[in-house]
């Protein structure tokens, strides 16, 4: 039977060439295509994100001001990154944000949405020094992933070839905010979400833990920090609140709320 079957479907493939022509065209057509897109796939650039010791830190700061009836904070967040280029091909970092998780919310949709949720911080913020660090007698000045330094009036070099790497620090700043809308910390460490963007607009994405700190201790490593968006609205210098033990401010204290307010349709800088 299997003998007769076989001799059936030679018989059919010998008085029919012109299906078997056409059926070997359409297969290295497929096998080519096939070829090429894993050609291409194994030449694509690929980023490896890490978070490295020293200024990578988040920190949460009085303003000084209220806003129906709270008193506001800010926001800053520091973080020292070694990026490489673990794929084939070159590519060229555009973009890096960073996002973390509210402290806490009673309103149902906002707890999803940032508090199961990132709230992002999208744009970084020109610091107005220089971070460092004394090591002895020393002073060891960080470079900046994507500014140019004070000391050195360079900026790093962000177009990775395969193979290559680059260090560097990357600073954002979060307008006057009240309520929970403020990094959730546990044993003074806070949860964050680093994603970087490349030419290609393809997005490569680290979650990691990073201290939590007070205003002062950020201070050590840069004695602006949490200056840039005070300076450009012209308001006072930021200073530490109370915290409790995880490193989350004390609620009697701030009036924690459910909710910040992203009041961007008003020329306020509270959001």
């Amino acid at each position: 039977m299997e003998e007769s079957l076989f001799q059936q479907a030679l018989d059919l493939l010998n008085n029919n060439p012109g299906v078997v022509s056409a059926s070997i065209f359409v297969s290295t057509l497929i096998i080519g295509w096939m070829s090429g897109v894993f050609r291409v796939v194994r030449q694509k650039p690929q980023l490896k994100i890490e978070t490295i010791e020293g200024p990578t830190f988040a920190c949460v700061f009085g303003t000084g001001g209220e806003f129906r009836g709270y008193k506001t904070h800010g926001v800053g967040v520091a973080l020292y990154l070694k990026v490489l280029n673990v794929g084939v091909s070159a590519t060229n970092i555009t973009g890096i944000k960073v996002g973390y998780h509210w402290h806490a919310s009673q309103n149902p949709w906002t707890w999803i949405r940032y508090r199961l949720g990132w709230f992002y911080l999208n744009d970084q913020i020109v610091a107005l020094a220089d971070f460092s660090a004394f090591i002895g007698e020393n002073e060891k000045v960080y470079p900046f992933l994507q500014q140019k330094g004070f000391a050195s009036g360079q900026s790093t070099e962000t177009y990775l070839e395969s193979g290559n790497f680059i260090n560097g620090v990357v600073y954002f700043e979060q307008r006057e905010s009240w309520g929970s809308c403020y990094p959730a910390s546990r044993n003074r460490r806070t949860k964050v979400k680093i994603v970087v963007t490349d030419t290609f607009k393809r997005k490569y994405r680290l979650i990691a833990e990073i201290d939590r700190v007070s205003l002062k201790e950020a201070r050590k490593f840069n004695p602006k920090f949490g200056m840039t968006l005070r300076e450009l609205d012209k308001l006072e210098e930021p200073f530490d609140l109370p915290m409790d033990k995880h490193g989350n401010l004390i609620e009697s204290e701030m009036r924690a709320d459910d909710q910040c307010n992203a009041n961007q349709r008003r020329k306020s800088s509270i959001w």
